[in-house]
């Protein structure tokens, strides 16, 4: 129209909406805008490593960490929504190992349902120590199990990730415990940075799925039927009888 000494006529109103996405509370990596989300006791501590040292070009210590008494400290100052990262990952595992695990390690060898270590914690409203069942067995702990979900550290461990995570649809890609190693390939393709996956987490006995009684296996199943629904064609109580 300006060619014909008219003024300019609007012809079409263009609007942009952003597009809905699920928010994912994790740890970001810069430059390479990388997001992950943490499961406590599927390599967690060892991902936080690495993405330390790809982060910060050392490994973890307390010096570079900002006053951090701890890698866990140090990523937990630092959570952010990283939905909207470049790559975002996940780690996972089964459900009924990862519950073995943190058995093993935090009950077995922390001794964090001990006396000596829950009279340490300065809770409130405080447990009642009088008629605590301490240092329960596996059994017990499994059958009393929303119970000592009121000991935080119990709690953080084995809290199933289906009540904390983001749906699966989130992540660019999610990448089974057996498979970690590919994570640290891809991760170095990604960045250019040599990767390596440091094993960080060790103490407690070797448990097996296999090795527990009926009444027991069918009780986790129950515990940990919605972490098991999230993953459904990844993993399977039924593979480890």
């Amino acid at each position: 129209r300006a060619g014909e000494g008219l003024p300019p006529q609007p012809v079409a109103e263009i609007a942009f909406e952003p597009i809905a996405r699920e928010p994912v509370d994790g740890i970001f990596v810069a430059p390479w805008s990388i997001g992950y989300q943490p499961i406590p006791k599927v390599a967690c501590t060892s991902i936080k490593e690495a993405l330390f040292r790809l982060a910060t070009g050392e490994p973890y210590s307390a010096a570079l960490s900002e006053g951090a008494s701890h890698v866990h400290s140090y990523f937990d100052a630092r959570m952010r929504d990283v939905g909207s990262a470049a790559f975002r990952f996940i780690v996972l595992r089964d459900p009924i190992k990862r519950f073995l695990s943190a058995f093993s390690n935090r009950v077995l060898h922390h001794r964090e349902l001990s006396r000596p270590y829950l009279e340490r914690l300065k809770l409130d409203p405080p447990l009642n120590l009088s008629d605590f069942p301490f240092e329960p067995k596996l059994a017990e702990f499994v059958e009393n199990f929303e119970f000592y979900r009121r000991v935080p550290t119990i709690e953080h461990h084995f809290r199933p990730f289906s009540e904390f995570t983001a749906p699966l649809a989130a992540f660019d890609k999610v990448y089974p415990f057996e498979s970690i190693n590919e994570l640290m390939d891809d991760l170095q393709q990604r960045t250019g940075v040599s990767m390596s996956l440091p094993h960080s987490q060790r103490g407690g006995p070797k448990l097996q799925a296999k090795d527990l009684a009926p009444k027991v296996f069918d009780k986790l199943v129950n515990i940990l039927a919605a972490d098991y629904a999230m993953l459904d064609g990844l993993y399977s109580p039924a593979v480890l009888r």
